[in-house]
């Protein structure tokens, strides 16, 4: 193995090591996990075997097999950018409609507290109405 390549085993076992410990916490999802998983994996697979990423590259029609990397790990950023896109437009929706209901139920519980227990008539002595509660 050259430095390179013990470098990078060794920043992909922290690497995981961390997801690990952000699912033990419960900071990280298990469905996100999952896919930090699956492309730490598939970083140390392509650094231990450089020539899978050259004969893909060939097979692809890329000369350059960096280059596929790049193409690669910018595709796999975008996809993320994308679901995490549609997650926090999903949150902010849920958001909204929550602040509406929650702004009713505060109107409906102002209404209630500005109506009075007592019948309004002239008598300071009246008993209360039944209210169904």
């Amino acid at each position: 193995m050259t430095v390179i390549q013990i470098f990078t085993t060794i920043v992909n076992v922290v690497l995981l090591l961390m997801v690990f410990d952000f699912l033990r916490r419960e900071r990280l999802k298990e469905k996100y996990s999952i896919m930090w998983v699956s492309a730490i994996v598939a970083i140390q697979l392509l650094i231990l075997f450089h020539e899978w990423l050259n004969e893909f590259s060939l097979w692809v029609g890329v000369y350059y097999p960096p280059s596929l990397l790049f193409y690669l790990a910018f595709l796999f950023l975008f996809i993320i950018v994308l679901h995490l896109s549609l997650v926090v437009s999903k949150l902010t929706k849920q958001n909204q409609i929550m602040a509406q209901k929650l702004a009713l139920l505060e109107a409906a519980t102002v209404t209630d507290a500005a109506s009075p227990d007592y019948p309004d008539t002239g008598n300071e002595s009246a008993a209360p109405t039944d209210h169904p509660v």
